[in-house]
Parts: C-alpha cells; structure tokens; sequence
C-alpha cells in the first residue's frame, strides 16, 4: 500500500530519496501540474512530502539550512502542514518551522530583486516549485502533507541563465542548455561555480536530513 509518496523536482533529489526512504515507497521526480500530480498519485496514498532543495527569501535563511513546514502560502491562499506530523519531524530535527512560498511556477525568484520583492509581499522565507502541488492534491484528497527542503540558493544570489534553463521536465540535466550559455556569455562561468558549490552543500544537507528523519519521515 502507497501510504507515503514522496514528491521531488529533480534525479538528484530522487535519488537521495531512494537512497534514504523505506523500500517501496513511491517517489515521484520532475515537473507536474496539480492535476498530473494528482493522477500519478495512487488512491491509496495516505501522505504526501515535498522533499529537496528550495530557494532563500529572507536573509536569514542560510544555505544548506533544512526547513520543516508550518504554512505554505500561495496565490491561491494557505494551506496548513499537519501538526502533528510537523511536531514530529521538528522532534527529530529541530529544524526551523516558518512560512514558505509555492506558487507552482518555476523561476519566479531567481534575481536578488525579484527575491526581496517576494520577501516583502508574503513575508515567507523560502520558495520552492513542487510544494504546492503536493499541498493542493493533499487538500482535494482530504490526506495529510508536510515539505522538507534545505536552501540551495540564497536571498543575496542572482541565478544565472545556465542554471535557470538547466534542468528539463522530467528533472533531468539539460547540459546542452548550460553549456550554451556559458559559450555565449562567459562571464557566467563564477556565478555558475558558486552556484554549484552552493547546491552541493544543500544535496549534502538534504541527506542528512533524510537520515535524522529516518525512512519513514516520521509519518510513521
């Protein structure tokens, strides 16, 4: 029975997720609108978790730092994290609780300016592309959901384009995209650098979340 499926946007994170969530879970990776979401879903799942990286609004928020989620606020209103599901992932964590932003559009916060913008209208400290989906499908089906992300991209950072069109739908790289871009705007190449070591930091972090949680994610 598929009581927790664990939703991800990248293979990375897939394969974190397999590494790390007990035999037989059913982990879902790339770019769904909530209606495919809620088609790949099986009717007998119980929970759903958005799992993988995010990308930092306030400047607080630290790379690599792991965030359990209390409310996801999104264009279409806010959707509440189960208490106690959330009491227990903070239990095995302690990792931070706090608003988070999931409008289900991808690129929407990539520049320092678009970031402090967001920031100031929602008052959320991190944004990421999968969680509201997982939030949406959760509420039609009246199931429980939670998000667990570490920060991969920071509130002081500018995305460049190489990363921004690098991966494609089905969470997979697009190096063909990367590479063109760095040949034709070469000065890309140390923001490329720092974004990578920044995201390796946070793929780091995301494992040893996964490992504090245990396999089950503390649904169970």
């Amino acid at each position: 029975m598929s009581v927790l499926v664990i939703k991800t946007g990248m293979i990375v994170e897939e394969q974190i997720a397999r590494k790390y969530a007990a035999a037989g879970t059913l982990i879902l990776t790339g770019q769904y609108t909530t209606d495919a979401l809620d088609n790949a879903v099986p009717q007998d799942c119980k929970a759903l978790l958005s799992l993988g990286v995010c990308g930092g609004l306030a400047p607080e928020a630290q790379i690599g730092q792991a965030f359990i989620c209390d409310t996801l606020f999104a264009p279409t209103g806010k959707y509440e994290a189960e208490v106690a599901w959330r009491k227990r992932l903070f239990g095995a964590t302690k990792y931070y609780e706090l608003p988070w932003w999931s409008s289900g559009d991808f690129n929407t916060a990539n520049t320092v300016a678009q970031r402090a913008e967001l920031f100031a209208k929602t008052n959320c400290w991190i944004i990421d592309d999968e969680s509201f989906a997982v939030a949406e499908v959760a509420q039609r089906r009246g199931i429980a959901f939670q998000a667990l992300r570490t920060v991969s991209d920071g509130a002081e950072d500018n995305l460049p384009p190489a990363v921004i069109d690098a991966l494609n739908p089905d969470g997979s790289d697009n190096l063909a995209n990367v590479i063109r871009s760095v040949v034709q705007d070469p000065a890309e190449i140390p923001s490329l650098i720092k974004t990578a070591v920044e995201a390796k930091r946070s793929f780091d972090e995301l494992e040893t979340a996964c490992i504090q949680v245990g396999p089950n994610f503390q649904w169970i």
